[in-house]
């Protein structure tokens, strides 16, 4: 199951940002990071299996036999919807975490020139 891979890459993502928090110059990144790790994660686990829930339900009501078709094409369906929802959570993500910078007063600072 690809959604098993989302689980170390999720937190090896959060405990960056977490880290980053420790660096003044990069602190406006960490909430981009944790905030879009984590909804990327949880609105991809909702949406794939949300997907299979309907797809089963859908099955039995419509009475479909499975087939070799039928299989290959909820594979892929299921690999779709967790990109779909990964990228719904990283966009949400990012829009939260403007506002938690916002609300921080944490901006991009830039190097001084000499």
């Amino acid at each position: 199951m690809p959604i098993f891979i989302l689980g170390p890459i999720w937190l090896v993502v959060t405990v960056a940002g977490l880290a980053l928090l420790l660096f003044a110059r990069f602190r406006y990144l960490s909430p981009y990071l944790v905030l879009g790790s984590t909804l990327g994660f949880i609105f991809s686990l909702i949406v794939s299996t949300g997907l299979l829930l309907i797809a089963a339900l859908l099955g039995r009501a419509l009475e479909i036999k499975g087939g070799s078709f039928t299989g290959i094409a909820l594979i892929l369906m299921y690999l779709a919807s967790i990109v779909i929802g990964g990228l719904l959570g990283i966009v949400g993500g990012w829009f939260l975490a403007r506002k938690v910078n916002k609300f921080l007063g944490w901006q991009r600072t830039q190097a001084s020139r000499c």
